[in-house]
Formats: structure tokens, C-alpha cells, sequence
């Protein structure tokens, strides 16, 4: 709710965001990382 009703007084928004930002991008890391290792496989039948 704070999206709404901050009035860009803080930087409760970009915190927020950033911390997004982040933590897909180490998600994102972690599955390649997966994949390249070989920890993590497709059996996908198609």
C-alpha cells in the first residue's frame, strides 16, 4: 500500500524495488547455474 500512498517522501519505493530487483537476479543466477552444472535437467518429452 505504501506504492500508493507515499508521496515520495522515502525511499521505501526503490528499497522495494531493489530488493526485487536482486533477489530475481540471484534466482535467476542459481538456475543457470543449475543448469550449467547439471544439477538441473529438462525432460521435457516434446
Amino acid at each position: 500500500m505504501f506504492l500508493i500512498r507515499d508521496e515520495g517522501r522515502s525511499a521505501r519505493l526503490v528499497n522495494s524495488l531493489t530488493l526485487r530487483v536482486i533477489l530475481t537476479a540471484i534466482t535467476l543466477a542459481l538456475v543457470a547455474w543449475g543448469f550449467f552444472s547439471g544439477q538441473l535437467t529438462s525432460h521435457v518429452t516434446w
